[in-house]
């Protein structure tokens, strides 16, 4: 098991936190500051130890808290030990990056700051504390991005013949089903519905525009454009109009608990094969996360034979239900520090 940020990491896919999650990381920086030392100290007893090093509840504590989507409660010991097992991991590529001593220049924490709280570079210099626990938190997951790119991405290459031999061996998953995409106006009456059916019948050029002023669906200010859509992904009634259209060719009124619709088929694609030339940057991409999870999962076994790892179960709140790794067996003979 190794933990979701390391993957992330792994993967080199970055992903922009929206408000409700920036709040969220705000709030517990907040709380984290107002706590005060004496607090940390009482719930910061030790749950771990790697070659010697603790690890205190607190700062797994903090990782759950970071993990999960707001609100989240009730959490099951189940859950709990995969989260305490994706600590462990990540805990443990940090021991190796420290050991390493993988360095972290204040330009990378500035940046990786920018990019995980969507700021602009002036935002960050007067709102992020270059001493609080967010900072620490960066640079962690930078020195962990370095050793994961020096350890485990260096070498990872797909070739064009491992493509060409997925997409012979995988054919029937590189299908395109039949697609409409498709623009709508949605009217709230049958009177105003057939108005409106006959003037485009008249100039059909005129849809969008006609969408902009006089619908009402949401997808008005779009020139009523909805999307594409499947076979079945839409309701039967009306997926007997739209697939029975063709390119550019517009429904009649259809009523529907919402109003009056009026359709035009954008595009209609058909049911066919994918080539290896369309398929191929997919392809590539499917392989790519393969080996460089197999390649991760590897490098983590092998931090779990060279570092020694105790879990004191005594100091957790839940029954930590562990797995196989060499972890899970120093823990399940651990026994809590002596006072």
């Amino acid at each position: 098991m190794f933990s979701l940020e390391a993957l992330s990491i792994l993967l080199k896919m970055r992903t922009k936190w929206n408000k409700t999650t920036m709040s969220r990381v705000v709030l517990i920086v907040l709380c984290w500051l107002s706590a005060g030392c004496q607090v940390r100290e009482e719930r910061n007893a030790v749950i771990l130890e790697i070659e010697g090093q603790s690890v205190g509840l607190f700062d797994f504590e903090s990782y759950v808290k970071e993990s999960l989507p707001e609100g989240s409660s009730s959490l099951s010991p189940e859950l709990l030990s995969t989260m305490l097992q994706e600590f462990i991991d990540e805990q443990l590529l940090l021991k190796a990056a420290e050991d390493e001593r993988i360095h972290v220049s204040s330009e990378e924490v500035h940046e990786e700051l920018q990019a995980t709280l969507a700021l602009e570079y002036e935002e960050v210099e007067r709102e992020v504390p270059r001493d609080g626990d967010l900072v620490r938190r960066v640079i962690e997951r930078v020195k962990v991005q370095k050793l994961v790119e020096r350890h485990v991405l260096v070498g990872i290459d797909v070739t064009d013949e491992e493509v060409q031999i997925r997409y012979t061996m995988n054919r029937a998953l590189y299908r395109r089903p039949e697609m409409v995409e498709i623009s709508q106006i949605l009217l709230e009456t049958a009177e105003i519905a057939q108005q409106v059916h006959a003037a485009l019948m008249e100039w059909p050029r005129r849809f969008g525009e006609t969408a902009r002023k006089h619908s009402t669906g949401p997808e008005a200010e779009r020139g009523g454009y909805m999307g594409a859509f499947r076979r079945g992904e839409l309701p039967p009634s009306l997926e007997e109009q739209v697939f029975g259209l063709r390119q550019g060719q517009i429904s009649d009124a259809v009523k529907t608990n919402f109003g009056f619709h009026i359709f035009r088929v954008d595009e209609h694609f058909h049911a066919s094969d994918l080539s290896l030339n369309q398929v191929s940057d997919t392809i590539r991409v499917e392989l790519y996360e393969e080996k460089s999870s197999q390649a991760m999962a590897a490098f983590l076994h092998s931090l779990h034979q060279s570092y020694s790892v105790k879990v004191f179960r005594e100091q957790l709140s839940f029954p930590y239900l562990a797995g196989s790794s060499k972890a899970d067996e120093n823990a399940s003979g651990s026994q809590a520090p002596s006072e």
